[in-house]
């Protein structure tokens, strides 16, 4: 398989998906979001893959969406965007294979509802998560949903109205994180991690994962697309854009 903005090769039954636009921290692209989308499908109907292991390559998991992805788009324009945006996280969620997030270092806003995605995180030391979308204008799509169902309605409100993020330590006392290691020590946990993963039945796994995702689905997908459409169109979110490029406090009016 090759890819513009990401690396994905199999050994020992693992499938090592990498978001590699290290120049860019592996910010996503519109076209990250296709080649996600594609070698999901394609690991989907793999016989050899029986693990999937998302990380990114060099310094960052991952920084979050390329701003320049929601300008200038009406609300119809910025709906069908965002479906086609939002189907890698549920084609994450619903894989009938165990999938593992190996955060090293920041991975926020998009990234951090990728790395929910997966059945389990593993994080560096040095790793921060954060959903800092507010802070441009806009709001999160997939987090909203799950979000609080892993670490509590309380505090998944808090990190989405303020936008502040959590060291990797915090993440893991909270129940988002299920280990942290030292960054040296990451690929040697995740593979850990992986080798358990695949030690119980094939069957019982895919159905396990099934029954925990059943409620994701179109209907998810439609309320999530239009609400962000909206944002995405609002005098908001360009003043959040403008103020992002010209490294300045924006100056929002609600509008």
């Amino acid at each position: 398989m090759a890819f513009n903005t990401l690396a994905f090769e199999k050994y020992n039954s693992i499938g090592a998906l990498t978001l590699n636009r290290p120049q860019r921290l592996n910010a996503l692209s519109l076209e990250s979001y296709q080649e996600l989308e594609q070698v999901l499908s394609q690991v989907e109907s793999d016989p050899e893959v029986k693990v999937v292991v998302l990380t990114g390559a060099g310094r960052a998991f991952c920084t979050g969406d390329d701003m320049d992805i929601y300008q200038g788009a009406s609300v119809a324009e910025a709906r069908q965007l965002m479906k086609r945006i939002m189907t890698p996280y549920f084609q994450l969620e619903r894989l009938d294979k165990p999938t593992i997030a190996a955060v090293n270092g920041y991975a926020l806003g998009s990234c951090c509802e990728l790395a929910l995605a997966c059945d389990v995180i593993i994080a560096s030391e040095d790793a921060s998560f954060g959903l800092p979308e507010a802070k441009v204008g806009l709001s999160s799509g997939y987090a909203l949903l799950r979000l609080p169902q892993v670490i509590g309605y309380k505090r998944a409100r808090r990190m989405f109205l303020t936008g502040e993020s959590i060291t990797a330590k915090e993440a893991r006392e909270i129940g988002m994180v299920h280990k942290v290691v030292p960054r040296s020590e990451l690929q040697v946990a995740v593979e850990e991690e992986a080798r358990k993963l695949m030690a119980v039945a094939p069957l019982s796994s895919t159905l396990i994962k099934g029954f925990l995702s059943r409620y994701a689905g179109s209907d998810e997908v439609e309320f999530i697309s239009q609400m962000l459409a909206i944002q995405m169109s609002s005098q908001d979110s360009v003043e959040g854009y403008r103020a992002f490029i010209e490294k300045r406090a924006p100056r929002f009016q609600g509008k």
